[in-house]
C-alpha cells in the first residue's frame, strides 16, 4: 500500500495534536483570566499564537489530501500498466506529467497575507482605480 494508507495516521495525529493543544491553551487563557493571573494569560496567549502559526505554516491535512490523490493516481497508472491498458512509453510519459503537475500544486504554508492568493496567481495585485 502507498502513502495514503501508511501516512494518514501520522499526519492526522499531528493535525489533531495541534488542534487539541490550541483548545487546551485557549481554555487555560480563560481560566487565567477568571483567576486574575494576567501574566499566565499573556504567556498562554503567546503559546496560542505559536500553535496557530504552526497550523498555518504546516498544512498537515491539505498535504495528506494532496499525497492521497497523487498516490491514488500513481496506483491507478500502475494497475493500467500491469493490465496492458497503457504501454510502457505512455505510462512513463503520464508519470512525468503527473510529477510536473503535482510539483506545482504541493501545499505550502500560509503567507499570513490578507490578500487572498494575489501572490500565487501569477498576476500582480490589482490597485483600486477610484
Amino acid at each position: 500500500m502507498g502513502f495514503a494508507a501508511n501516512g494518514i495516521n501520522s499526519i492526522s495525529r499531528w493535525d489533531n495534536i495541534l488542534n487539541a493543544l490550541g483548545l487546551a491553551v485557549s481554555l487555560g487563557i480563560v481560566a487565567a483570566g477568571v483567576y486574575k493571573n494576567s501574566e499566565l494569560a499573556a504567556l498562554l496567549g503567546g503559546l496560542v499564537t505559536a500553535v496557530v502559526s504552526a497550523q498555518r505554516a504546516f498544512p498537515f491535512n491539505q498535504r495528506w489530501q494532496f499525497y492521497r490523490v497523487l498516490d491514488s493516481q500513481a496506483e491507478n497508472l500502475l494497475t493500467e500498466a500491469k493490465n496492458g491498458v497503457v504501454g510502457l512509453d505512455q505510462a512513463i510519459a503520464t508519470l512525468k506529467a503527473m510529477r510536473l503537475d503535482f510539483a506545482q500544486q504541493i501545499p505550502r504554508g500560509s503567507n499570513f497575507r490578507p490578500d487572498s492568493g494575489g501572490r500565487h496567481s501569477g498576476k500582480p495585485p490589482t490597485e483600486n482605480a477610484g
